[in-house]
């Protein structure tokens, strides 16, 4: 029998695969819409960090902004822990 990709999606995708989906959704929209902006200004309230680049070539490389998802998401590793170790 040959699998086809409707075939697929009806063997394969459960209610959990699409729980799962629909809370990545979410935390990805409340961290892009809600956290980021937060601690984006008040990490770098001029909004100069985020501006730095450097150019190699044609190429650009921003690490200003790098650096501000680096200390947010470092922020957010550290803060899940925190609260999951807490008994």
């Amino acid at each position: 029998m040959k699998l086809t990709f409707e075939n697929f999606l009806l063997k394969n995708c459960n209610e959990t695969i699409l729980a799962t989906y629909l809370v990545y959704k979410l935390f990805s929209l409340f961290y892009e819409e809600i956290i980021y902006p937060i601690l984006s200004n008040f990490l770098d309230p001029t909004g100069t960090i985020r501006k730095k680049t450097y150019y190699i070539g044609n190429e650009e490389i921003r690490y200003g902004a790098f650096s501000i998802y680096l200390i947010i998401i470092s922020m957010l590793i550290y803060a899940v822990y925190f609260v999951s170790s807490i008994k």
